[in-house]
């Protein structure tokens, strides 16, 4: 892709924007530190590493949007000043949206920090009477919100509702109290991607392999739910999602109780794209 890019007069680069929570990508410092440690060098990949939102993640464009949730989204400079975006995703499950692939990549991601904490706001975790005390949970909080009692308790003034507990939990005892619900934030997601894509030109890859039940974020892997099917790509992120979503086949995503089709329909009712769509093998 990077020599195609080139060969076309481009000026092509890898980019990511900092994370909401604490850890080696909330900064650009540690962030860049993290992708050569994981080999995205320009030896490697033929070019270079942009933290799109800056060293503290605040380095953003607003783009109108006007929708149900959001008047601007927050969008991160580098992504928003580029001319042509192409969205690499590893199509996976998610304890928030129940799944992950390139709508979630490309607007939760291209968000800055503030931008992130926009769509993850008033999503409240607390632990119910499955919990066991055994503090996983609180190993996994990137931002050392919660302390262990009788119960895992959760301080609402630090939780930035990411929901890793939620994944972490072996008991899953984990749950949201919210004037948000998952649906909402997966709307805010689309809303975000449609910032993100409004007046620019772009392509997406989702890959269809090591599907597994959690985000990558989590410091684990699981058994894949169905076997490796390839790379699914598209110029329309909503028919490339519902390709993914039936290749993949609902009967194996049913690890989520997550309503993630929500991706589609709110997404295709903003004018996202389509999820009609036709299949060509190559």
């Amino acid at each position: 892709i990077v020599d195609r890019i080139r060969d076309y007069g481009g000026k092509p680069f890898l980019t990511d924007a900092n994370t909401l929570y604490r850890g080696m990508r909330s900064n650009a410092v540690d962030h860049l530190n993290c992708a050569i440690r994981n080999g995205f060098v320009p030896e490697v990949v033929g070019c270079p590493v942009i933290i799109a939102d800056g060293l503290r993640g605040n380095e953003r464009r607003e783009i109108e949007v006007n929708l149900k949730h959001f008047r601007k989204v927050r969008v991160a400079s580098a992504i928003a000043e580029s001319d042509l975006l192409i969205g690499l995703s590893h199509f996976k499950g998610h304890a928030m949206t129940g799944i992950g692939g390139t709508l979630k990549n490309i607007g939760m991601g291209s968000g800055d920090r503030a931008g992130k904490q926009q769509m993850h706001a008033n999503i409240k975790p607390y632990a119910n009477e499955k919990c066991i005390a055994c503090g996983i949970c609180a190993a996994n909080c990137p931002v050392h919100a919660i302390t262990v009692r009788e119960r895992a308790v959760v301080d609402y003034n630090i939780c930035i509702g990411c929901g890793e507990c939620i994944t972490a939990c072996p008991q899953r005892a984990m749950r949201t109290e919210s004037n948000q619900t998952n649906e909402t934030l997966i709307e805010k997601i689309d809303e975000y991607a449609y910032g993100v894509l409004k007046d620019k030109k772009y392509a997406f890859f989702n890959f269809l392999m090591d599907i597994t039940p959690h985000c990558d974020c989590v410091p684990w892997s699981d058994h894949s739910v169905v076997k490796d099917i390839g790379i699914a790509a598209s110029n329309d992120p909503i028919a490339l999602e519902k390709a993914s979503i039936d290749l993949v086949g609902e009967e194996n995503l049913k690890f989520t109780s997550v309503n993630y089709r929500v991706f589609i329909e709110y997404g295709e009712k903003i004018g996202l794209g389509t999820s009609k769509y036709e299949l060509i093998e190559c």
